[in-house]
């Protein structure tokens, strides 16, 4: 009996230690990032729409034309 009490004493303390560990997470998962290389926009009137927008983001934007359409064309993306 005397030698069993210091082994289960040895063992219950292993036990709680080992259940201390942190646990990790996975790692995030790499997603490349999305890209558009022309985007659509449903307007009524295109030549005025193209207009618009590069009074309105006159930052970046520039009037243009992409397959014969009106466009917009702001960093390497063309609003048709």
């Amino acid at each position: 009996m005397r030698n069993r009490f210091p082994r289960l004493i040895v063992v219950l303390l292993a036990a709680s230690i080992a259940s201390c560990w942190p646990v990790f997470a996975q790692a995030p998962a790499t997603v490349a990032p999305m890209h558009f290389q022309h985007v659509h926009l449903n307007s009524v009137d295109p030549r005025t729409a193209a207009e618009y927008y590069p009074k309105a983001f006159n930052a970046s934007a520039t009037k243009t034309t992409f397959n014969g359409y009106e466009a917009v064309k702001t960093g390497n993306v063309y609003l048709l």
